[in-house]
Parts: structure tokens; sequence; C-alpha cells
């Protein structure tokens, strides 16, 4: 991949998003990686990389993710709650879940008043 001068890390979301749209999800991962590297808490990078983890099955770094966009932004939790559904649907899943929650997640009370 071509090095360009550093961007904001909107901008690399951007282009992430662009990369994404015909498909190209080995190069977006790279672009919102990219973007969390110099801004971890990226909220569209973050918000697109939740559901590309855990389609590649990661589960941990999904829910890492998750910890830091709902601590850097509670209010948007009504935008994620639907990646809990298939999320406590796997049983790797279920049991990061119910750690976080376990450990006092500060989206704990958000995610049972959806459930």
């Amino acid at each position: 991949m071509r090095r360009y001068a550093p961007v904001d890390p909107r901008a690399q979301s951007l282009l992430a998003e662009l990369a994404l749209r015909p498909g190209d999800v080995e190069r977006a991962t790279v672009l919102f990686n990219a973007a969390l590297a110099q801004s971890p808490t990226e909220f569209n990078s973050l918000k697109r990389l939740i559901p590309l983890n855990l389609a590649g099955g990661d589960v941990s770094a999904a829910m890492a993710k998750i910890g830091v966009l709902l601590t850097r932004w509670p209010g948007e939790f009504t935008e994620l709650a639907a990646i809990f559904a298939p999320l406590l649907q796997t049983e790797p899943g279920y049991a990061a879940v119910l750690a976080a929650v376990r450990q006092g997640a500060v989206w704990r009370k958000p995610l049972l008043y959806h459930l």
C-alpha cells in the first residue's frame, strides 16, 4: 500500500469506508486500524471494525472496541445495540459479554435495558 503524509483520523476512516463500499475488506481494515493508531477513540473506525472483527471470529478485539466506543460515547448504545444479539448467540461472544458485565462495564445497564 502506498504511504501518504499523515492524515486526520476521520479522513483515514472515510478512505476506509470508500474501500469497504466496493468490498475491499482487507484494505478497509488496514485503513480503519491506521485511523485508530492515530486516534484510539475514532468513532467511525471503531463502529465499522466491530462487525468486521466479529465476522472474522475475533470476539476479544470486537469486545475491546465495544468497550472503548461505549466508554467514550455512552449515548451511542442504541446505535450498537443490534450487534449484541448475534454476539450473544455464540458461546465465545456470550462469555465475553458476561465477563465484561461482571467486571463492571459502563454499558452494562443499557445492555440490560435493551435485552
